[in-house]
Order: structure tokens, then C-alpha cells, then sequence
């Protein structure tokens, strides 16, 4: 488990661990591109001190919070040792190289976790667990704020995320964009 690495660690951790020609597996874990950001502005909105990100006061609403990561410079928040990113593609870039394809032996997607679990454990020979994963770190669904305000997606925070995040709409990943014609609502899980 490396957490959020540069792409050299990555490659020297591949070099460096490879036995006999066994080379490690490579798992990269995702996130629905959508519910993403539904999650990281509620983290924001709990005005939790070890979150990235903390609400200016002004921004009261999700589309607010949206234009606050639109003026951000990418990959800001790993220059300043900020090990989260704010957007999915941001990290897969920092790990994976930003122009090559990123490659990895299995994909973790956090909306079916478990079910990937086990099909990871299967797969390399390993028992299943005889527990179900725990849930660590949730969205929080009230905060010292109180409820996190709904999360409205319009035709133009779609077209953000659909920019921010377009490596997450290929089939690098394979996450479908949705239609924004009209507005709708992810609630926080």
C-alpha cells in the first residue's frame, strides 16, 4: 500500500519488489467521477481540520464549491505536500504519468468495494475474509455544520467534472457520463 505516490515510487517500488521475476500487482482504486466531489464537498462542509479543503463561508452551496476547485491550479495540492487531490484524475496522473495510460493488474471501485475484495482475494489465491470490509472515513452526513446542503448537478458542473475528471469517462476506467440535461441530485452515502 503506497497511498498517493509520484509515478518514480511507483517504478522503483515495481523494481525494487520484483522476486524471481514474480513482479508485485499493481491495484488502483477509483471513485464514481459524480460521487466524488459529492464527498469531497461534504468533508469540506463538515469544516473538518484534517480535510484539504475547508469552506470559505461564502460558499454555501455545492455549485459554489465547484467554482472554488475550478480556480485552483492543478496539481497545486501535491506541491505543497497536500497528499490529496482535487480531482481523481490529478492523482491517477501523479501515480501513472500524465500522457501514458495508466496501468494496473486490478481495479478497486469504492461504490462495489466489497464485491471487488473479493474478487481480488479469488483471483490471487487468497481465502475470503471472513469479515465484510469495514466502512472507514464515510461522507459525513451531518457535520459541525449541520446537514450537508444538497448536491445539484447542472449541465455546467457536469461539464467540469466531465473536463477535470475525463480520464475517468474512458476506458482506461470506464465510468459513463451521465445526462445533464436536466438537473439531479446525488445524496451522500
Amino acid at each position: 500500500n503506497m497511498g498517493h505516490p509520484k509515478e518514480k515510487a511507483v517504478e522503483t517500488c515495481m523494481k525494487r519488489c520484483t522476486i524471481n521475476g514474480k513482479r508485485p500487482v499493481k491495484i488502483v482504486s477509483v471513485r464514481d467521477p459524480y460521487a466524488f466531489y459529492v464527498s469531497e464537498f461534504c468533508f469540506a462542509w463538515d469544516e473538518n481540520p484534517k480535510h484539504h479543503l475547508m469552506l470559505p463561508q461564502r460558499v454555501q452551496r455545492f455549485a459554489g464549491f465547484i467554482k472554488e476547485i475550478e480556480q485552483l491550479p492543478r496539481f497545486e495540492p501535491f506541491e505543497k505536500g497536500d497528499m490529496t487531490p482535487f480531482a481523481q484524475t490529478d492523482a491517477i496522473s501523479w501515480m501513472c504519468g500524465d500522457k501514458r495510460l495508466c496501468t494496473y493488474d486490478f481495479l478497486l471501485r469504492t461504490e462495489f468495494l466489497q464485491y471487488d475484495w473479493d474478487r481480488l482475494n479469488t483471483k490471487y489465491g487468497f481465502r475470503k475474509p471472513e469479515k465484510k470490509l469495514p466502512r472507514e472515513n464515510p461522507t459525513p452526513a451531518r457535520g459541525r455544520r449541520g446537514k450537508c446542503p444538497e448536491t445539484i448537478f447542472t449541465r455546467e458542473i457536469c461539464d467540469f467534472i466531465h473536463e477535470r475528471d475525463r480520464r475517468m469517462f474512458t476506458s482506461e476506467f470506464n465510468y459513463t457520463k451521465r445526462n445533464c440535461d436536466k438537473p439531479f441530485e446525488i445524496t451522500h452515502k
